[in-house]
């Protein structure tokens, strides 16, 4: 929930059976009555194609598919395909610099192309900076280097999850490897 509206971010893993190139995933706000796409569409307004595997039953098309992808809004942000958007957080504390208060952070988990991790960017951690209602966004990088570089025992160093604060500010990111579970951002705002 954004902590000025009170309007739920969330973020969204679509299928991967369409290469490695689609389909972009999204993070949004999410309204009641919203139309993100599933089953009809992808991004924004994109179509799906039937052709690909599992998708042949939203064939043929209707007047009434159409008029409901048209109503389908721009997301706040895309990322590429398979890149795993997962936990996201809203930052609400003074210790990182002003331009961080209320920027969505999300947790790149990093998927699978048919099977193939080794093809997947992401492992990282993107800043999200929006108007409160996901309009005029820009998105950046704010955690990288946990893949898909492998260290010397040829394991990832870590797969983001989500990210969270806690009480003074600080940040914590969360993975599903085994081993450490939370990593701490100091960043003090000068």
């Amino acid at each position: 929930m954004h902590p000025l509206t009170n309007e739920l971010w969330g973020t969204h893993n679509h299928f991967d059976l369409g290469g490695a190139n689609i389909p972009p995933e999204w993070i949004d706000v999410i309204r009641e009555g919203d139309f993100m796409g599933y089953p009809l569409a992808y991004g924004y307004q994109v179509w799906i194609d039937p052709k690909i595997g599992g998708f042949e039953r939203i064939a043929p098309f209707t007047a009434a598919d159409s008029a409901r992808v048209a109503t389908m809004k721009r997301p706040a942000a895309l990322v590429p395909a398979h890149q795993a958007p997962l936990g996201l957080h809203i930052y609400e504390h003074p210790l990182f610099p002003d331009d961080y208060r209320h920027a969505v952070f999300v947790a790149l988990h990093g998927g699978k192309v048919q099977g193939n991790l080794s093809v997947v960017p992401g492992l990282k951690v993107v800043a999200i900076f929006a108007e409160p209602d996901g309009s005029t966004s820009t998105m950046g990088d704010f955690l990288t280097g946990l893949g898909p570089g492998r260290d010397d025992n040829g394991t990832l160093w870590g797969k983001p999850a989500g990210i969270t604060s806690d009480s003074m500010g600080w940040a914590r990111r969360q993975r599903t490897s085994a081993g450490q579970r939370h990593l701490h951002l100091p960043f003090a705002n000068r």
